[in-house]
């Protein structure tokens, strides 16, 4: 993990407990120790999730839910969801210690059809990528996620690619 994030998780009151027993991007598949996590292959990729995410959490935010992408046997991906209603309260406390991140919006479809913005900002430092989204995979949870650069753009691309005249379904 790189100077800029280990800072960020170190200095936050209780933030430490981000990748506590996690291990970081890069990391072999056989570095995860925590119990009770289930992990599946999709698309040639291992996909490891473990909720409820008990003892994880962001500063006094607790996780929902972990989710580890394992590319090639290695840490590509790593998200932690938490309430979507203290989006606004994690988004200012990340910028108060790494700066304004870059911010994105795309739009999102729900189950029933409803269509609405889902906010994304991003911060880059030393090949790493932060990115905190508003809804990760529900309209109750947001999540934020630690990757490299290059994990990113793939993400990016991901992304780009289940859009359907703009919209990606949630």
């Amino acid at each position: 993990m790189n100077t800029w994030l280990a800072a960020f998780l170190l200095v936050s009151e209780g933030a430490g407990a981000l990748l506590s027993g996690l291990p970081a991007p890069g990391s072999p598949r056989e570095s995860l120790v925590v119990e009770g996590f289930v992990c599946d292959t999709q698309h040639a990729r291992e996909i490891c999730r473990l909720q409820p995410a008990s003892g994880l959490g962001i500063g006094d935010l607790p996780a929902l839910l972990a989710v580890l992408v394992y590319d090639g046997g290695r840490l590509a991906r790593v998200s932690l969801a938490v309430d979507e209603a203290r989006h606004a309260e994690l988004e200012r406390a990340i910028a108060q210690r790494l700066g304004a991140g870059e911010e994105h919006t795309e739009l999102l479809r729900a189950g029933m059809g409803g269509i609405f913005p889902n906010r994304i900002v991003v911060w880059q430092r030393d090949g790493e990528v932060l990115l905190l989204e508003q809804y990760f995979e529900r309209v109750t949870r947001s999540a934020i996620t630690l990757m490299s650069a290059r994990e990113f753009d793939r993400f990016a691309a991901e992304r780009d690619a289940q859009r359907v005249r703009g919209i990606r379904d949630l």
